[in-house]
């Protein structure tokens, strides 16, 4: 689970037991990717919970930090540069700092395929249904339409909204698959 800034305490207390930790296998991994241009390199550093820890988190086993730093390949210029620390409940032997790497990029699959298509193509954020449960009705059928447009195997679903709206019987389609 990422810290963010309304856990104050709590990102000052990571970041201070990540800051002089030394590199090892067995506390850090790092990876790069390149492409757009541009190549993307993740340190993630990670240490066990312990008792003198600061940290009042409930089964907090593991924290750390990913460091992201982006860089523009021809220029060698630096893109950005962000740091993200983060608590975990999974043990060392449940995931290694590979392992939470990898968990910790799953996050953007979600965001992108969901909230990113929620706050964009259905516009809720801009909904101004609020009263009743109303606004709880209205994210039913989002997920609804989202549920069936990705069993449909739809990848772009601002498109398919489009087409699908031109073509009022084409949904029905999608509910018989």
């Amino acid at each position: 689970m990422p810290v963010k800034g309304n856990q104050e305490r709590l990102r000052f207390a990571i970041a201070d037991r990540c800051r002089d930790l030394p590199l090892t296998s067995a506390t850090h991994i790092s990876t790069e990717n390149i492409g757009h241009g541009r190549s993307e390199r993740r340190t993630l550093v990670v240490l066990p919970v312990t008792m003198d820890d600061d940290i009042s988190w409930p089964q907090a086993q593991q924290m750390g930090n990913i460091l992201r730093v982006r860089i523009k390949r021809r220029t060698g210029q630096i893109l950005s540069q962000e740091r993200v620390c983060f608590i975990t409940s999974l043990t060392p032997t449940q995931a290694s700092p590979a392992d939470l790497l990898q968990i910790g990029r799953g996050h953007w699959t979600i965001e992108n395929k969901v909230h990113y298509v929620r706050d964009v193509t259905f516009r809720e954020d801009a909904s101004r249904v609020r009263k009743g449960s109303l606004p709880q009705v209205f994210a039913a059928f989002r997920n609804l339409v989202l549920t069936v447009l990705r069993r449909a195997r739809v990848t772009n679903i601002a498109t398919a909204l489009v087409r699908n709206a031109a073509n009022p019987l084409r949904p029905i389609a999608y509910l018989l698959l």
